[in-house]
C-alpha cells in the first residue's frame, strides 16, 4: 500500500502554528483575555488586520507606557488651562489627538474638555441674562474643566459658601440656566448639580467653622460678563479654604 504523500511544509508549519494557537488558547480565560485569544488566532491563522483597525480594537485595554502618560498628562494639563481661552476648534483638535488613548482617566477628562469647547459658543448669549452669575460662573469653570484635585476643592468650597441664602439663591438661577442652555454643560455634573438644588437653607442649621465666614462679606449683585474671583464667592472660598488648611494643620499636629 503506497504511503500517503507529505503535506507541503507551509501546510505543515500551518498546522504546527494553529496546534500552539489550540493549546494556548485551552489555557486562557475567555471572560478575562477575549482579545489575546483573538490576537493569537490571527496570528496563527496569519490573518491581516489592517493597521488602524487593529489599533482601534485593542487601544481601549491598551496601557501608556510611563513616559508616554507623562507626555499625554502634560498635555492634557495644557488643556484644562486653555479650554476657556483658547478657540475652541483649536481645542477640539488638540483634544482629538487624545481621543485614542488608553487610560480611561485620560480619555474621560479628555472628552469633558470636548463638551466644553462645544458649548462655549452659547455662553456669550447667557451674559445679559438676569440669572447669570459671572462670580459663581469663574468658580464653576474650574468644577468642569479643571484637575480632579481642583475640582474635589472647589466642589467644597461651593457647597460651603452655599451656607449663605442669598449665595444659594444665586447659584440655583445660575444652575438652572445652564441646565435650560446648556444642557451639555449640565450633563457633565448632573448628579452634584442637582445636589446643590436640593439644598435648603434647613438643611444647615447646624453650627460650623464655616457659619463663622459668613460675616466676612455680604454678596454683591453679578451680571456682567466677568469671570474674575468677585463679590461673596471670593471670600466665601478664601475663608473655606483658610478652615481647611487650619483644620489640616490642627490634625497633623495632634498625630
Amino acid at each position: 500500500m503506497a504511503e500517503a504523500p507529505a503535506p507541503p511544509p507551509a501546510d505543515a508549519e500551518r498546522r504546527k502554528r494553529v496546534g500552539r494557537y489550540v493549546l494556548r488558547a485551552l489555557a486562557m480565560n475567555p471572560m478575562q483575555e477575549s482579545e489575546a485569544i483573538v490576537a493569537a488566532r490571527r496570528t496563527a491563522l496569519q490573518i491581516e488586520t489592517p493597521r488602524g483597525a487593529q489599533q482601534a480594537a485593542l487601544a481601549p485595554n491598551r496601557p501608556a507606557e510611563a513616559p508616554d502618560r507623562e507626555r499625554l498628562l502634560k498635555e492634557l494639563a495644557e488643556l484644562r488651562k486653555a479650554c476657556w481661552k483658547a478657540p475652541p476648534e483649536e481645542i477640539l483638535k488638540r483634544v482629538e489627538k487624545l481621543s485614542w488613548v488608553a487610560t480611561p482617566e485620560i480619555r474621560t477628562a479628555a472628552d469633558r474638555i470636548a463638551t466644553v469647547a462645544h458649548n462655549r459658543s452659547r455662553l456669550p448669549a447667557l451674559a445679559g441674562n438676569p440669572d447669570f452669575d459671572g462670580d459663581f460662573f469663574s468658580a464653576l469653570k474650574k468644577v468642569l474643566a479643571g484637575s480632579p484635585r481642583e475640582t474635589t476643592e472647589v466642589r467644597e468650597q461651593i457647597v460651603a459658601s452655599l451656607r449663605d441664602k442669598k449665595l444659594r439663591k444665586r447659584a440655583h438661577r445660575m444652575i438652572r440656566l445652564l441646565q435650560k442652555e446648556t444642557p451639555g454643560l449640565y450633563a457633565l455634573e448632573t448628579v452634584w448639580f442637582d445636589t446643590l438644588l436640593r439644598q435648603k437653607s434647613s438643611g444647615w442649621n447646624r453650627a460650623s467653622p464655616g457659619d463663622t465666614a459668613a460675616s466676612i462679606s455680604q454678596p454683591q449683585a453679578s451680571g456682567d460678563w466677568s469671570f474674575g474671583w468677585g463679590g461673596g464667592w471670593f471670600w466665601w472660598i478664601i475663608a473655606a479654604t483658610v478652615i481647611r488648611v487650619i483644620i489640616r494643620t490642627t490634625g497633623n499636629s495632634g498625630d
